[in-house]
């Protein structure tokens, strides 16, 4: 065996080790950002069983209109539909979206940021909805039943966030405790079907994260990534990298790091609006 062979052996172990060794690194790191974000978890607060006081999300068939209020940020609009789809995994149910008015309806799931929802912001003024415990936090958000929100409603769910990823939060934390794991399309974990989902009376905050930036790093994406992605996306364009933002904010991250050459996408994405969900 000459030099030049030995030196193209090298190469491709090397090269083989180099990847090997980034997808460990990557999966060490992503398995680190979800073991700190899931020691905030707590015990959940969703039920397949009418209780009093409690909030029907689906049940016989029915299920509760979701609010928006159109002054809030765009990016809620879009990680709200992800919960409407969500839902219709759980229970095979599809809901209605009001944007800037609400229904005649007995249940409404109110989403929306303290000081973008005039609605939320309305309760809030009447005295009906406490969230001074939110104000001037980070990525915080409440989740609590309302009654008699407004004439003709006899229930709201509220998902108030104190900023933009706290109201993002507060959605995608309601998917997950309804059997949605953040992993069901990247790892295709199963979403159990259930036919009623209830949330417990109760107030639930979700606090604000101990460590502040937590997200994903990519690198050395070539050749395993690479292949995989231009094989199911046509490449590194919006519509892969809107499924990474999808599973940074259900894993409850704010941070995306992508050191690949040649593969720049900030432009592209602001181009596509996808600055709207970070």
């Amino acid at each position: 065996m000459n030099f030049k062979m030995l030196n193209e052996l090298h190469k491709s172990c090397f090269g083989k080790l180099k990847v090997y060794i980034s997808i460990c690194l990557i999966f060490f790191l992503v398995i680190s950002f979800v073991s700190t974000i899931y020691a905030q978890d707590r015990e959940t607060y969703i039920s397949n069983k009418r209780e009093a006081g409690s909030f029907m999300i689906a049940d016989n068939g029915q299920s509760a209109s979701v609010v928006l209020d159109g002054t809030d940020f765009k990016g809620i609009a879009t990680v709200t539909q992800w919960f409407m789809n969500d839902l219709e995994m759980v229970t095979g149910q599809k809901t209605t979206l009001f944007q800037s008015e609400l229904p005649k309806s007995e249940n409404v799931i109110l989403v929306g940021t303290i000081g973008k929802n005039r609605f939320i912001d309305k309760l809030v003024s009447e005295g009906k909805l406490d969230v001074s415990d939110l104000k001037g936090k980070w990525e915080c958000s409440l989740t609590q039943i309302v009654e008699n929100p407004f004439p003709g409603i006899e229930n709201a769910l509220v998902l108030a966030g104190s900023d933009k990823r706290g109201t993002m939060y507060a959605i995608l934390d309601l998917s997950k405790a309804m059997g949605v794991s953040p992993w069901y399309w990247w790892a295709d974990v199963p979403v159990k079907h259930q036919q009623t989902v209830y949330v417990k009376p109760g107030r639930y905050i979700t606090e604000s994260p101990k460590v502040k930036y937590r997200g994903i790093f990519l690198n050395d994406e070539e050749p395993a990534l690479g292949g995989w992605v231009r094989e199911n996306f046509g490449g590194f364009n919006h519509q892969f990298y809107e499924k990474v933002f999808e599973l940074i904010l259900r894993l409850r991250g704010n941070f995306l790091w992508p050191a690949m050459w040649g593969k720049a996408f900030t432009m592209m994405i602001y181009r596509m609006g996808h600055q709207q969900i970070g």
